[in-house]
């Protein structure tokens, strides 16, 4: 037989029910089990309790007045800080379209009543392995991709580069000219010199630098003065 999941910090998980006895007993089931029921009956003081606790799991029942639980799903789903949140829909009603209807609203799991409180148990602790899982993931490949681009930073540290590079004075001159956005023509005039010219220190600049066109080479972090 597969373990429960064990977790080292209390679970909070906000329940929006219109059942105050269904409440209070999922409530004290789960009180000693590490398992903290935020109960609420109304779809403003749910949203409220989200916000404030940020809950690992929410328990919606979808079958209360006006949709209330429907409500509050899309409520979440529209809020880019709470939609990777898991939620649980718990309704009388275990008709198909029902389910598909959760689904797609973006219900991660469904339980009908009445239910067996272990059953609930097992899902919620399913639930958020599954999204501690996915969360240690997404913090690892950030954690790669952050590494990553750090080595191509110091890869390419070109806060020094006109000093690991050797610029004549002439193209110096350019490149200054070119990061102030100056184009060929200007430039040229500028220093008494032919556009051909420029065009043949900016060949060598792009040489210089493993740059393939001007707006690469501008690209790069110069710490030019």
């Amino acid at each position: 037989m597969c373990k429960k999941s064990s977790f080292l910090k209390p679970i909070n998980i906000v329940m929006l029910d219109y059942d105050t006895k269904l409440l209070n007993v999922v409530q004290t089931y789960f009180a000693t089990k590490k398992i903290n029921i935020l109960p609420s009956q109304s779809l403003n003081d749910s949203y409220s309790k989200i916000l404030i606790w940020f809950p690992d799991c929410i328990i919606v029942d979808i079958a209360m007045p006006n949709q209330t639980g429907h409500k509050l799903i899309k409520c979440i789903q529209s809020d880019k800080r709470l939609k990777n949140i898991p939620c649980i829909f718990l309704t009388a009603n275990g008709l198909t379209e029902d389910r598909i209807k959760g689904y797609n609203l973006g219900c991660n799991a469904y339980i009908s009543k009445p239910f067996d409180p272990e059953e609930l148990e097992a899902i919620i602790h399913n639930l958020i392995s599954q999204n501690n899982r996915t969360l240690n993931l997404s913090i690892n490949i950030y954690a790669k991709l952050k590494k990553i681009r750090e080595t191509l930073l110091k890869q390419y540290d070109f806060s020094k580069y006109s000093q690991r590079i050797s610029l004549t004075y002439e193209e110096y001159k350019v490149l200054k000219n070119l990061l102030k956005n100056k184009n060929v023509t200007e430039i040229a005039y500028e220093h008494n010199l032919t556009p051909r010219n420029i065009e043949k220190h900016i060949s060598r600049i792009l040489n210089k630098t493993s740059t393939k066109n001007i707006k690469q080479l501008k690209s790069l972090p110069w710490n030019v003065v």
